[in-house]
């Protein structure tokens, strides 16, 4: 997908075979689809898959790998109430971040990368909601919640741990508020779910709230 978006209305719509996305947002699911395509993605700095219908829930199963360079792990989508589960492997070497909307990883599903992982960056009037379901891990080399301390940082940032669940900053920092906009954020642990780093700061030079909860 080089430009535009390609909309997939069914499981099998793109075949069996790898999708490279090089367009942003040049993948678009609809309701209720699974796409088991691994995917390769050099969408520079933007998005490449979009669940854009209100309310819409979609499933990425295949891996997902990003090309190095100017090429960026941007995963948010825009519909309203929609959510994008993702249950397959996703691995980046460059800058990872969770822009937008409600995004899930579930069962093995995983994001591991030797870069940052940074959640919550779209526009300070964005929401972002990040669920990590059963044995799902999100691991970085540092991990940023709230934005990346600038103007785009969202408005509120959500992030859920269940089950026995991970998210790593490795030996590196969990910033818990990285916002520039006095965006909030609030960090529920639930389960046996597991919260990782090396130290915890409060890096955002005008961070709203950070509420902690721990098992609900």
């Amino acid at each position: 997908i080089s430009a535009g978006a390609l909309r997939a209305n069914t499981n099998s719509a793109l075949g069996a075979g790898t999708v490279a996305i090089n367009a942003p947002s040049g993948l678009q699911l609809a309701n209720g689809v699974t796409l088991a395509n691994a995917i390769t993605a050099a969408p520079g700095a933007n998005e490449f898959v979009d669940v854009p219908d209100a309310n819409a829930s979609a499933t990425l199963s295949g891996n997902i790998a990003v090309s190095g360079g100017s090429n960026q792990y941007r995963l948010g989508i825009s519909g309203t109430g929609a959510t994008l589960t993702l249950t397959g492997a996703s691995t980046a070497s460059t800058l990872n971040i969770l822009t937008r909307g409600n995004v899930v990883f579930s069962g093995n599903g995983s994001l591991i990368s030797s870069s940052s992982v940074n959640v919550g960056r779209s526009s300070a009037a964005s929401t972002m909601s990040l669920t990590l379901n059963n044995n799902a891990l999100v691991q970085g080399n540092s991990v940023n919640l709230g934005g990346l301390n600038g103007t785009s940082d969202d408005l509120s940032t959500a992030v859920t741990l269940n089950d026995a669940s991970t998210l790593s900053a490795g030996t590196a920092a969990l910033n818990v508020n990285n916002s520039d906009v006095g965006g909030s954020t609030t960090h529920t642990l639930n389960g046996s779910a597991t919260l990782k780093a090396g130290a915890g700061a409060v890096g955002g030079s005008n961070h709203g709230q950070t509420t902690l909860n721990f098992n609900g």
